[in-house]
């Protein structure tokens, strides 16, 4: 991932008009929040679906699906998928490439939107809907509703032969919650197989609507206010879809989750991202820019690196609880459980959590040699109003 620093920023003459139409004492806020977002290219999308996807699998046969939007039904009375439209369906396009690549690399154990016939005579019992992202949890919902209006695969999910692994990059709790809330079936305990427990969530950022801060900086209220204060948007847009308040771009596309001061095209304003799509100069911007920490990661280490570094951090400060990390992270808890047995095997922490001097070198040589700007806190002087 990758974010545009404030040295980029400034000399963007697309972002200083889009500034222009914002009063001139908040277009310093307004700049720092484009500092805030962070782009996922194709590459890093595709690498890491990669990889969830080997993680559900573990010698199982698996269905996938790209979740789209639905006009209609999504079968057909003889049980095969209703034909997707001729015209382009945006991210869904790139997520069914990928879904089409994996399962050419294992047709016997990964079947490629199979039809229920395929599910029944290949005894698949594993179902992967794929997004990019997860606000609201509308469409994936939906998705998941017409998936089990066909009363053979109800009858599956029923008996509990059938589970749903829904992967997206990022999703927000209160849209997982909400499409197991809405989902067909009961969650009582006494039931056998509760629909809570046939669904699963795989994503690499998760987000709380309740926690900003790890994503727009300790001024997250600030950012707040002036969102809301835009009277040209609507109320169901300006902190994104949901309320998401959402920080997450793709090179594919430009979730709706993010505040609407960035996509919306509503009468009078003028969006950064036209269309829900990335410009072009968005990218030129991004190929010069600094990646994410202020730090040329390619010389000092991977991603992994960089992660265990503030993991430390956070041990350091008391923060062990694999809960309280995915909080801080914006991930799943496995993710963050597998952060922490990274470092417990590096010798960096103990079995509980605690820094060992290893681990506490290892954070004191990283703070030394990389100088970490909190951009977050900082607003050049050429951004203020004379």
């Amino acid at each position: 991932m990758r974010k545009l620093d404030p040295a980029r920023i400034a000399v963007s003459e697309e972002i200083a008009t889009w500034c222009a139409q914002f009063p001139a004492s908040d277009r310093a806020l307004a700049k720092s929040m484009v500092a805030s977002l962070e782009f996922v290219s194709r590459d890093d999308y595709s690498g890491w679906l990669n990889g969830a996807l080997q993680q559900i699998q573990q010698g199982k046969k698996l269905a996938l699906y790209a979740v789209r939007k639905l006009d209609a039904g999504l079968w057909t009375p003889q049980g095969a998928l209703s034909s997707r439209p001729g015209t382009s369906q945006g991210s869904e396009d790139f997520v069914y490439s990928l879904v089409a690549n994996f399962c050419r690399r294992d047709p016997q154990q990964a079947f490629d939107h199979a039809t229920i016939d395929e599910l029944k005579l290949s005894k698949i019992h594993d179902i992967v809907l794929i997004d990019d992202s997860i606000g609201s949890g509308e469409r994936v919902l939906n998705y998941l509703v017409a998936f089990l209006q066909n009363r053979t695969i109800l009858s599956w999910w029923s008996f509990g032969w059938i589970r749903f692994h829904v992967v997206a990059y990022s999703r927000i709790t209160s849209g997982e919650q909400r499409i197991i809330t809405k989902l067909p079936g009961s969650d009582h305990y006494s039931r056998k197989y509760r629909k809570s427990t046939k669904v699963s969530f795989y994503s690499r950022r998760v987000f709380h609507s309740e926690w900003l801060e790890s994503r727009w900086g300790k001024q997250y209220q600030h950012v707040l206010d002036f969102c809301d204060a835009e009277a040209r948007l609507s109320a169901f847009v300006v902190r994104g879809v949901g309320n998401v308040m959402a920080n997450l771009v793709f090179f594919h596309s430009v979730p709706d989750n993010i505040p609407g001061i960035f996509w919306s095209d509503a009468p009078g304003f003028q969006p950064l991202f036209g269309n829900r799509a990335l410009p072009s100069w968005v990218l030129d911007l991004l190929d010069t820019s600094a990646v994410i920490g202020g730090f040329n990661q390619a010389a000092e280490g991977s991603q992994l690196d960089s992660e265990i570094k503030k993991l430390l951090a956070l041990v350091k400060r008391g923060v062990r609880s694999p809960a309280s990390i995915a909080r801080r992270f914006d991930c799943d808890q496995r993710y963050a459980k597998g952060l922490l047995t990274i470092s417990v095997e590096a010798g960096l922490i103990t079995p509980t959590h605690r820094l060992l001097p290893a681990g506490r070198d290892a954070l004191l040589r990283s703070e030394a040699a990389i100088a970490e700007f909190d951009y977050t806190m900082y607003i050049p002087q050429s951004w203020c109003a004379p």
